[in-house]
């Protein structure tokens, strides 16, 4: 069931360049991690259909 809003990509590469901006821009890694995981407990990430969580995400970078 979706949540928040979804992010739908249509390959893990382009989660990951999206996932490799966010966290460029953030001030610290504490900072990312704190971000990737409130967005993904409020929202769903889908990579081809199939949908991520954190770990998920975590793992690409």
């Amino acid at each position: 069931m979706a949540k928040g809003i979804e992010r739908a990509f249509p390959t893990v590469s382009a989660l990951r360049s999206w996932l490799e901006e966010k966290n460029f821009w953030s001030d610290s890694a504490e900072e990312y991690d704190e971000w990737l995981q409130e967005f993904c407990q409020n929202n769903t990430i889908t990579v081809d259909g199939e949908e991520w969580d954190y770990w998920d995400c975590w793992e690409l970078i």
